[in-house]
């Protein structure tokens, strides 16, 4: 089903809530908590992105790839855990496709985050 504009946000407030998640289990400071999801981590600038299960894509705006260092995704599994995975934002870059109805984001299939990213744990 398409998302619309209540489900969207829902997902939005989901998506700050599992950024402060991941933060916390990362050791992280959020810059902007419940309004961004750009986070300092070990001296860099990251982005935490979220994708529930049955949601194969994670989206980064073209905004905030150009200033982090590196995206952190949290990945949803049939068991409800999030395992946590980090690529550079040069990798995510090279690897997103963006549709025509959104030309400021990129969107990279999660199954290639698990296969080229850096596991860094579950939540």
């Amino acid at each position: 089903m398409p998302q619309d504009q209540i489900s969207g946000v829902k997902a939005n407030t989901e998506g700050y809530i599992r950024a402060k998640s991941v933060a916390k289990y990362l050791g992280a400071v959020l810059t902007n908590p419940g309004r961004s999801n750009e986070a300092t981590w070990n001296g860099k600038s990251i982005c935490i992105k979220s994708a529930r299960h049955g949601n194969t894509l994670i989206g980064v705006t073209s905004a905030m790839l150009s200033h982090v260092q590196s995206v952190v995704a949290a990945i949803q599994g049939p068991d409800g855990k999030f395992t946590i995975f980090e690529v550079s934002s040069a990798w995510f870059n090279s690897e997103m496709r963006v549709p025509a109805k959104w030309p400021n984001i990129g969107f990279v299939q999660c199954t290639k985050i698990r296969n080229a990213g850096v596991l860094i744990g579950s939540v």
